[in-house]
């Protein structure tokens, strides 16, 4: 059972599991590769070092090896859950630190997107906004770099009128 289910009521159902297009990851990504293969570079002059540099080869392999699966998890943990009743905004920034907002769709006032920048085009994602009616018109909920914003919008709208 995924971890987003334990919030959901009783009856409720989920419609539809909205997470980041992979590609808008992909400077860290670039960045998890470069940073795995640092320690292999240096592996020879590192183990000429005798215990000290396998000590820091170690090291170095092991805050790769985090950093990777701290993005793996930031990825599965950040996610828009539509349901049947509302929507819900899982957001994690930091490690141990999650966010999770709630919004009924009778307090949605407007659903819009923005493509933004050339790695959004090429990846036909962007960000959704979402205005509600407690919240100042200068902050709406916003869910960056997610796929097909557009059809987003469109069933979040949908499910409105319902």
């Amino acid at each position: 059972m995924p971890f987003y289910s334990k919030n959901l009521r009783d009856d409720e159902q989920i419609i539809a599991v909205i997470r980041r297009h992979w590609l808008t990851n992909l400077p860290k990504y670039i960045l998890t590769f470069i940073l795995f293969f640092i320690p292999f570079f240096f592996m020879f002059p590192l183990f000429n070092w005798g215990t000290a540099g396998q000590i820091i080869f170690s090291f170095l392999l092991a805050i790769a090896v985090f950093y990777l699966l701290k993005l793996i998890s930031f990825s599965y943990f950040n996610c828009l859950v539509i349901t049947t009743q509302r929507l819900i905004d899982f957001s994690q920034e930091k490690t141990l630190e999650r966010q999770i907002r709630e919004v009924e769709f009778p307090n949605i006032i407007e659903v819009g997107y923005k493509v933004k920048g050339l790695l959004q085009i090429i990846s036909k994602s962007g960000n959704l906004e979402i205005r509600l009616a407690s919240s100042p018109k200068d902050q709406p909920l916003v869910i960056h770099g997610i796929s097909q914003p557009e059809k987003v919008q469109n069933l979040i709208l949908d499910l409105k009128k319902l």
